[in-house]
């Protein structure tokens, strides 16, 4: 075959809709290359790092300080509302109509969606701190002052449903950086020290003052006030109770947990 026709048969011209376009060699079955199939999950940056079931963006250049952004900022409060109402997989496209702006907009504010994730968890982290630190009294009884603790966040949950559900929502999925998981902890430092002063006040059986702040039974007392004062917003929530009512429930899921304590 004459070089000619050898090019006329690897480029040859292709109909369709009245248009003509050159096949090219790799295009066609059984030459050339096979094609490339990118095998990153959806939304996943080549650089992320996954790191005990949690994706570790740190060298996806993600800038996770808040800046001043609160929940009430358009975007933010936008993220929040739709990620409490339909879960992590909402689109960026979805959240910015949702706050009246352009996509481009948005990422003109946040490079990436998780860039946006981490804002808005940190957003409700600094709030919950916020809200907790007003709370908390340096001196007291040990119970008067955990328990006006626990009545400040368990209202804050009912008052701000949508933040409170946004936040477990993106970190039962796993959304969350590493990076940001670690801020929101500094950022909620000051009032975990606190809470753990008055838990050592009152409590000091299997604690191991040796293991730090941040030791396994200090750890534990903090996850399962957490777990039971999510387990009271929800009842109450459910139940709508109000009032009189939303006072005992309060109280006695508090006593509870202190009961529970001494066990």
């Amino acid at each position: 075959m004459s070089a000619a026709a050898a090019r006329a048969s690897t480029d040859r011209p292709v109909t369709g809709h009245g248009r003509k376009k050159r096949v090219h060699r790799s295009e066609r079955p059984g030459t050339g290359a096979p094609p490339v199939i990118d095998k990153t999950a959806p939304g996943q940056a080549a650089s992320d790092r996954v790191n005990h079931g949690r994706v570790d963006r740190k060298g996806a250049g993600t800038d996770i300080t808040l800046t001043g952004i609160a929940p009430g900022e358009p975007i933010v409060r936008a993220a929040i509302d739709l990620f409490a109402r339909q879960g992590t997989s909402v689109t960026t496209a979805r959240i910015a109509h949702t706050a009246g702006v352009s996509n481009g907009t948005l990422f003109n504010h946040y490079r990436s969606k998780q860039a946006l994730v981490d804002h808005v968890y940190l957003a409700i982290v600094q709030a919950m701190a916020d809200t907790a630190q007003t709370s908390l009294r340096p001196t007291g009884p040990v119970k008067d002052r955990l328990l006006r603790y626990w009545d400040g966040q368990v209202r804050w949950g009912l008052d701000n449903m949508a933040d409170h559900r946004a936040a477990r929502v993106l970190s039962a999925a796993l959304m969350v950086s590493r990076t940001a998981m670690d801020e929101a902890k500094d950022r909620f430092r000051p009032v975990h020290d606190t809470v753990s002063a008055v838990l050592n006040d009152t409590l000091t059986t299997g604690m191991d003052p040796a293991r730090g702040r941040d030791g396994p039974a200090d750890a534990y007392l903090h996850g399962l006030a957490r777990a039971q004062m999510d387990a009271a917003i929800a009842h109450a929530q459910d139940r709508d109770y109000q009032g009189p009512a939303l006072d005992r429930h309060i109280r006695l899921g508090f006593e509870i947990f202190w009961h529970g304590l001494h066990a």
